[in-house]
């Protein structure tokens, strides 16, 4: 919801100053910023198509139309040009530890029930 109000106010207003009151919504404010100046660049044919004028534009992946392909700047373009009510943020976030966190632990219990090859035994113990 905070990201439809941040593009609500881009569109509207032109500026987003104020908006956010935590780390959170300063990040996402700052994300929405650059997506939506993205989205503005984006070249209709090139990045994008539109399979009507009601339906939400279809991005563009390697020269072929992907209807199922998510992005934030088209996101944005959607929202900007009248074809969606609502931006769909999407937050990607993933965990990498090194593998000696690992040695801290005394045993490894696995469900997939892969024992790890020779080599990544050895590492680990």
């Amino acid at each position: 919801k905070f990201a439809t109000k941040i593009a609500a106010r881009l569109k509207s207003m032109g500026t987003i100053d104020g908006m956010a009151r935590s780390p959170s919504e300063v990040r996402v404010v700052q994300v929405m910023k650059r997506a939506w100046a993205q989205g503005m660049q984006l070249v209709p044919g090139q990045d994008f198509v539109s399979a009507s004028l009601s339906t939400p534009y279809i991005k563009i992946d390697n020269g072929r139309e992907d209807p199922s392909a998510w992005s934030l700047p088209l996101e944005c373009r959607n929202f900007h040009d009248n074809r969606a009510s609502a931006i769909e943020f999407r937050e990607k976030l993933f965990i990498m530890s090194r593998a000696n966190v690992y040695r801290k632990y005394g045993a490894l219990v696995g469900l997939s029930g892969s024992v790890g090859n020779a080599a990544e035994q050895e590492y680990l113990t």
